[in-house]
């Protein structure tokens, strides 16, 4: 509450009566104005006080208590002037500054006041900061105006019934609780922080929101405002608090009504030549009485006359002080195949101004045969998909081992009908040293192709006659062979040489009668350094790398490969055990 300097009658009794005393005369009235100037140079500071108690403000111990002026500052020349009072302003009739004990504040003494213009922050309230707190406007010559505060501390819970902030709202609405605080203090960043009821506390936010008010959401909202400061070199948190009172009514606001059965545009399976119900449930807030809720077959209304083949009958049913069911039930005796595929739309006329149905689709339900057999047969092509993936994988994988498992089961050379006198024909192509075999390795690939795998070889410098023609007997012995086989080597043959590797190239690319085998060392060797014939055959035909030691054993993928590419031969240890048998 504002108070403004100014004079009562009860100021001015003493004048009037000097006034009345004296004389009647003109020079005791002329000096009237004079002497009351007189009086307001030398009581400046006399105030009228209040006639009723002021206003108190209420601000929790140890928290921050924010009083802000409100006379407005009009003039630059004008400053605002913060004091306090410890007496009781309004059992007094009339004072002067020094009788009151008006004493200035500010930050004055280690005490935590801070007065900035039209604010007053004192930090940490306790007890003994209770009173009287006067803002005055003044110029040069005096006080102008004055505003009164009448601080009230309190402590015990986290607010004060004599101080809150109303928030009225009903059961089922939405609300909105912000935090009252006018956070304009000269501290440092803060936050926000809620408790309910002094107990239970909340997500730190500005503003609380609750979608769906209940009963037990109504109580006492005190959001905290919190402050650091390091005020006199010591840092520390200072708070503020506000607290919200929130009232429920009891009177709950009506709800729209809605169809919640069936689902709009849903389709519904229904047993051709069997009776069928479809249920539509309406859910109302209001008395039923003037609620109609029905069934359309297109544009046409439904019969509810329970003789008809299509009708619909309706049934209301109470769920609590405000709600009801309202059930509308579409019969059909005999579903028939007309029934099918039609849109049936369940409509509800109500007193609210709203459009409310849904319309569904009937469709034929399958039989649990067909179901079976659908599924069984999804089943078998899904097995039989499986399988094959399984059988395609492990053949890729494991392709070699099989082919060679079966030969060593079938056995038996390759047909005599063929007119080939021997399994494979030996030809040394030349290469660098770093990609070609070792003489010892050459004559390990002849001997375990003879010896331990039974194969027929034919080797130029052992088994052509001497003196015969190197071009004749290369091309008749690659003729007689089922397969050639080159082997990379260091030096030129000596018998051979060019001729008769240009010779096998030629009844390997265009006779076709004999399958070339190319060996090659690890790592693999770079097919540009081999002539162009070498190069296309080694990308077309079956290409075996030699791994050195590795290769070595019998057991490794050289010998694998190598057998897989060579014609189906029975091994000696096969051809032994059979003689033994027989």
């Amino acid at each position: 509450m504002i108070h403004s300097l100014r004079f009562s009658p009860t100021t001015l009794r003493p004048f009037m009566s000097l006034s009345n005393s004296a004389s009647a005369g003109s020079i005791e009235l002329k000096m009237m104005p004079w002497l009351l100037i007189i009086f307001v140079s030398a009581f400046q500071g006399v105030i009228c006080f209040c006639t009723q108690r002021l206003e108190p403000i209420y601000v929790k111990e140890g928290e921050v208590a924010l009083l802000k002026c409100p006379l407005g500052v009009t003039s630059s020349d004008v400053i605002v002037l913060w004091q306090r009072s410890s007496l009781d302003l309004c059992d007094l009739k009339e004072a002067s500054n020094s009788s009151l004990g008006l004493e200035d504040l500010g930050e004055q003494n280690g005490r935590p006041v801070t007065a900035y213009r039209e604010k007053l922050v004192m930090l940490n309230i306790s007890r003994s900061d209770e009173g009287f707190y006067a803002c005055s406007l003044r110029n040069g010559s005096g006080a102008l105006r004055y505003a009164w505060f009448n601080l009230t501390v309190y402590r015990g819970k986290c607010y004060t019934e004599k101080a809150l902030y109303s928030l009225q709202r009903s059961v089922g609405e939405s609300a909105t609780i912000k935090c009252p605080l006018v956070v304009d203090v000269p501290l440092h960043e803060h936050k926000i922080s809620w408790v309910k009821d002094c107990k239970s506390e909340m997500d730190p936010s500005s503003n609380i929101y609750i979608e769906k008010l209940t009963e037990s959401d109504a109580g006492y909202y005190t959001c905290t405002c919190s402050f650091w400061n390091g005020t006199f070199g010591i840092e520390r948190v200072y708070n503020m608090s506000a607290t919200v009172q929130l009232t429920l009514n009891d009177d709950t606001p009506a709800l729209d009504p809605q169809i919640i059965q069936p689902r709009h545009n849903e389709f519904i399976a229904v047993d051709v030549g069997k009776m069928a119900v479809i249920t539509c449930t309406a859910v109302l807030h209001n008395d039923p009485e003037f609620e109609d809720l029905f069934w359309l077959n297109g544009t046409s209304f439904v019969d509810d006359n329970s003789n008809s083949d299509v009708f619909y009958n309706s049934t209301v049913e109470r769920q609590g002080e405000r709600e009801w069911h309202m059930r509308a039930s579409l019969v059909f005796k005999n579903m028939s195949q007309e029934h099918l595929n039609r849109k049936y739309t369940c409509k509800l006329e109500s007193t609210v101004q709203k459009l409310i149905n849904v319309s569904i689709i009937l469709v034929k339900k399958e039989s649990p045969g067909a179901i079976r057999s659908y599924f069984l047969w999804l089943g078998i092509v899904g097995a039989f998909v499986l399988t094959s993936s399984v059988v395609i994988v492990i053949y890729v994988k494991l392709k070699i081992d099989i082919v060679l498992f079966i030969r060593d089961l079938r056995g038996g050379p390759c047909s005599v009908s063929d007119g080939k006198q021997y399994d494979a024909y030996i030809m040394c192509y030349k290469t660098s040293s770093e990609e070609a075999l070792s003489e010892e390795d050459r004559r390990l690939i002849h001997e375990v192709l003879e010896t331990t795998y039974g194969y027929q070889l034919c080797i130029y410098d052992r088994d052509v006659l001497p003196g015969t023609a190197v071009a004749d007997a290369v091309l008749e012995n690659i003729g007689l062979s089922r397969r050639l086989v080159l082997v990379p080597s260091a030096l030129d043959p000596e018998q051979e040489g060019q001729y008769g590797l240009m010779s096998g190239l030629h009844a390997a690319l265009v006779d076709r009668r004999t399958q070339l085998i190319l060996i090659e060392r690890a790592p693999r060797g770079q097919l540009e350094s081999l002539p162009e014939s070498l190069q296309l055959l080694a990308r077309s035909s079956g290409t075996v790398t030699w791994r050195d030691a590795r290769s070595a054993h019998l057991s490794s993928a050289f010998w694998k490969k190598l057998r897989y590419h060579m014609p189906a031969r029975k091994s000696p240890q096969h051809r032994s055990k059979e003689m033994t048998i027989l």
